[in-house]
């Protein structure tokens, strides 16, 4: 069934998001829509630490941080992360700046040895420019509004492949009635989905398991042939888009977050996933190296940036990283996900 994976408002101060966000939820809840994670997303002119009513609430994830790369403030960045539970901060690579990996990789082995690996699973590196999408770590306000994205691969894993685009775009025209008319009754706009397709941690929620199971004959990720399948995986959300006729922002494109794709992680526990492969799939079609813990060291961070720029380069697109660097041989344990592999070069 789809989920409203998140309802995310763009917000220029936080007395208009305390007052918007309390309104959408009563809102949402007296229409039955339901939504399981809400986020307020606010532009880099406010400073964090005078967040007072959003800072550390359980019920909200906040995005109030964004900054440059390499040029940052540790200190504020790791006193954000670390004080705001429910914070989340995304750094900004630019073009020009794209050829200091050095530089780049001192920078961010820096930032975990103050925040440790619970907080760098909320800290993104977005490269080439900010991107608004309702997804999190790098939601970046463009535009006061909401947007949203969805939990919708057990929909394509409960029926076949003939009937996805009619079934999901049926209930995504649904959903978008839905959206517009209480962001309309809050006056404040609906600025449109983000499609990307996103695993979470259920049973029926895996991308790699719908992957072998419609497109790899049940062999195992990443076989030959899965490059293909996440690529026709990328125009059925493509084709959602021109079907349904509904606004969108942001990737609208397959994601694959180790750390919450259970059947992903057994891949990576088995050896068949190693760093290159999630590296490359990055290329041609997935948003970018998401949720992955990597072994410590400055010289691994700076070849993965190296690499990643290089995916930029020839993808001509935003992509995003968020790695998790560690000291453990073999897992992490985080607190949200569960155990969670190392991923070997």
């Amino acid at each position: 069934m789809v989920i409203i994976r998140s309802l995310t408002l763009n917000v220029s101060s936080e007395s208009k998001a305390k007052h918007l966000i309390d309104l959408l939820r009563r809102l949402a809840n007296r229409e039955s829509i339901k939504v399981w994670t809400w986020r307020v997303t606010f532009p880099d002119n406010i400073k964090w630490y005078e967040l007072r009513e959003f800072c550390g609430r359980s019920d909200v994830l906040i995005n109030a941080y964004h900054a440059e790369l390499p040029r940052i403030s540790l200190d504020d960045l790791s006193a954000y992360i670390n004080e705001c539970r429910n914070s989340y901060a995304t750094l900004l690579l630019k073009p020009h700046l794209m050829d200091d990996v050095d530089g780049i990789a001192t920078v961010i082995y820096r930032l975990w040895e103050l925040i440790g690996e619970e907080g760098m699973c909320r800290v993104g590196v977005s490269f080439g420019d900010y991107i608004d999408t309702p997804y999190y770590p790098l939601s970046t306000m463009v535009s006061e509004g909401v947007s949203a994205s969805l939990r919708y691969v057990d929909m394509l894993m409960n029926n076949e492949p003939k009937s996805w685009l009619k079934s999901v775009s049926s209930y995504i025209n649904i959903l978008n009635k839905k959206l517009n008319n209480l962001c309309n009754r809050a006056s404040v706009k609906f600025l449109g989905f983000d499609l990307s397709l996103s695993p979470w941690l259920t049973n029926n929620e895996s991308i790699v398991k719908l992957i072998e199971r419609y497109y790899l004959s049940n062999r195992k990720f990443p076989s030959i042939g899965s490059i293909s399948a996440i690529s026709d995986l990328n125009n059925f959300i493509l084709n959602i888009t021109k079907v349904s006729r509904v606004r969108t922002l942001g990737f609208n494109e397959v994601m694959l977050p180790v750390a919450e794709d259970e059947i992903l992680k057994e891949r990576v526990y088995e050896g068949a996933v190693k760093l290159h492969d999630l590296i490359s799939l990055s290329t041609y079609c997935v948003a970018g190296l998401d949720m992955v813990a990597i072994t410590a060291s400055k010289s691994a961070i700076r070849d993965i940036v190296r690499d990643l720029v290089t995916v930029y380069r020839v993808k001509g697109r935003v992509i995003g990283m968020r790695i998790i660097p560690t000291t453990s041989k073999h897992e992490i344990k985080l607190e949200r996900l569960g155990k969670v592999p190392i991923v070997k070069s």
